[in-house]
């Protein structure tokens, strides 16, 4: 890239990347910040999510457990329609899980670390234009 760069011989083509530059550096920036802000919003839901799954499973597993060892009639119906309500508040658990859990915590880390390697390269490359501008003659 240096050698490219070197071949630039009027100030106006320097500043015309530089300013593209730099405006790729404040989209990256911004998008970085958003970045960080849902990765904590979904590591905290993360925890939330997984506590709460992990407390409907338990009971889940022990209102299973009573309907079966209930005999028919009002009762078990009662218990009946309590599991069902319960298996699909484990069902929607899960399905936060998925959208919210930790797989997508992990991409927006991977999002974040490509975007931090990017404006380490546009830094590097906005200081050879500055170097290179100021080689220019005015």
């Amino acid at each position: 890239m240096e050698n490219s760069i070197d071949l630039l011989q009027q100030r106006a083509d320097v500043t015309i990347l530089k300013n593209e530059a730099l405006k790729e550096k404040r989209r990256l920036t911004a998008k970085q910040s958003t970045l960080g802000i849902l990765k904590s919003s979904l590591a905290e839901n993360k925890d939330e999510i997984s506590g709460g799954l992990t407390a409907v499973n338990q009971q889940v597993t022990t209102m299973a457990a009573v309907v079966s060892s209930l005999p028919e009639g009002p009762s078990k119906e009662d218990f009946a329609i309590k599991l069902k309500k319960l298996e699909y508040r484990q069902f929607l658990l899960q399905n936060r899980a998925k959208t919210k859990g930790l797989v997508p915590v992990i991409q927006y880390e991977h999002d974040l670390t490509i975007i931090e390697s990017t404006l380490a390269v546009i830094d590097d490359f906005i200081a050879a234009l500055d170097a290179r501008f100021a080689a220019l003659p005015a």
